[in-house]
C-alpha cells in the first residue's frame, strides 16, 4: 500500500498565475503539486512514480467519484509497473472514444517526466467493491488483477499481476506451504470473478495468462524471464527455490531441477559495491559444491531473449524447437 509520505501534498486553485512561482508545479488545470520531496530521487522510476501519485491525486480533486485502474491503481497500491509513466487509467460505465485530458511534462530533480493522457476504460456489469486509499477510489486488488489480465499485453500484465500475488499472498519462501496455500485461494477469487465476467471484453486471453500467476517473481525481471522460458518453450523453473549450503541459505531466483541449473536474474542496483560482488561470488562457489550450475542475467540482457533462450537452450531442452512459439509474450521487450 502506499505510505502517506509518498502521496505529494496537491492544492486546487483557479489562479493560473501561480505556476509562475517556482516552488510549485502544474499538474493539471487548478491543481498543484507542491511540498516535493527535498532529497534527489534514487532515479527516473521514482521520479516518474512521484508525478503518477500527483497526477492521480489531482484527478480524484477534480473528480471525487473516479475509481482508478490498472497502472493507476497500481502505483497507488504500491505494486509494480511495467511502464514508468502510464496513461492515467479510471472506469466508466460508458465508452469514451476522446482523449479529454492531458497532464503535462513534470521535471523532479534532474529528471524530466513526459506528458501523460487520461484514459478511461469502460465495464459492463457491477464491479467488486472498491477501495480507498489515502482518498484515492481505486478497484480491489482481485479486480485489478482480472482488469490487467483482459486489457493488457503479457508482459504489462504479468508485470503488475506478479506484483499483486507477491503481495496479497505474502509470500515468504520460507513457508512456502502457506504461501501455496493463500496463492490457491487467490487464484481461486480470480477464477470465480472471471466467470461472474461472462460475454465481457478479453476474457478469453485472461484465462490463458491466468495459468501464468504466480506469487514468486519477486521482481520485474524474473518475470520476464519466466515469458521467455513460456515463449520458447523451455520447462517451467521452480522460482525462488531454497538451497542450503556451507555458507549458509540462499534462494535461486529460477531452477530447472532436472537439469540442476540455477538462475540469477540481478538488477543494476545490486552491483554498487565490490563487497556485493564478493558476497555474490562466494555464495555461487557454494551452491556449485552442490553440485548445481549456476547462470546471471541483467536486465540489459533479457532485452535480447533469444540471446538468453540461445544459452538455457544448452542446458535445458525446450518441450518444443527453439522458436518462439508465442511472440506476444516477447511483445514490449
Amino acid at each position: 500500500m502506499a505510505r502517506a509520505s509518498e502521496i505529494p501534498r496537491i492544492r486546487y486553485s483557479s489562479n493560473d498565475n501561480d505556476t509562475k512561482r517556482p516552488e510549485i508545479m502544474r499538474v493539471k488545470r487548478g491543481c498543484y503539486l507542491t511540498g516535493l520531496p527535498n532529497r534527489e530521487p534514487s532515479g527516473y522510476w521514482e521520479a516518474a512514480r512521484i508525478v503518477a501519485i500527483a497526477r492521480v491525486l489531482a484527478h480524484q480533486i477534480a473528480r471525487p467519484t473516479a475509481t482508478f485502474t490498472l497502472e493507476s491503481a497500481c502505483v497507488v497500491y504500491g505494486f509494480a509497473v511495467n511502464d514508468a509513466n502510464p496513461p492515467i487509467i479510471t472506469l466508466s460505465d460508458r465508452k469514451h472514444n476522446r482523449q479529454t485530458t492531458v497532464f503535462p511534462a513534470l521535471t523532479i530533480g534532474t529528471h524530466s517526466v513526459d506528458a501523460a493522457h487520461l484514459k478511461m476504460i469502460s465495464y459492463r456489469g457491477v464491479p467488486k467493491e472498491n477501495r480507498q486509499i489515502e482518498g484515492i477510489n481505486v478497484v480491489d486488488p482481485v479486480e485489478l488483477i482480472c482488469t490487467f489480465l483482459r486489457y493488457r499485453k503479457p508482459l504489462d500484465a504479468m508485470t503488475s499481476v506478479d506484483s499483486i500475488c507477491v503481495a496479497l499472498c505474502r509470500a515468504d519462501a520460507r513457508a512456502r506451504g502457506q504461501t501455496e496455500q493463500r496463492f490457491k485461494h487467490l487464484k481461486k477469487q480470480v477464477l470465480t470473478r472471471l466467470d461472474e465476467l461472462h460475454g465481457c471484453h478479453g476474457l478469453k486471453r485472461a484465462r490463458q495468462l491466468i495459468e501464468l500467476m504466480t506469487p514468486w517473481a519477486h521482481s520485474p525481471l524474473e518475470t520476464r524471464f519466466r515469458l521467455l522460458c513460456a515463449a520458447y518453450g523451455f520447462p517451467r523453473p521452480v522460482l525462488q527455490q531454497r538451497m542450503d549450503t556451507g555458507r549458509g541459505l540462499f534462494f535461486l531466483d529460477a531452477y530447472f531441477p532436472q537439469q540442476r541449473l540455477g538462475v540469477e536474474l540481478d538488477g543494476l542496483m545490486k552491483y554498487r559495491s565490490a563487497s556485493v560482488l564478493r558476497e555474490e561470488k562466494l555464495r555461487d562457489v557454494a551452491i556449485e559444491r552442490e553440485g548445481l550450475r549456476i547462470l546471471h542475467y541483467v536486465f540489459a540482457q533479457l532485452r535480447r531473449p533469444e540471446l538468453v533462450a540461445r544459452e538455457i537452450a544448452e542446458w535445458v531442452a525446450p518441450s518444443r524447437p527453439l522458436v518462439v512459439i508465442c511472440p506476444e509474450f516477447l511483445e514490449g521487450w
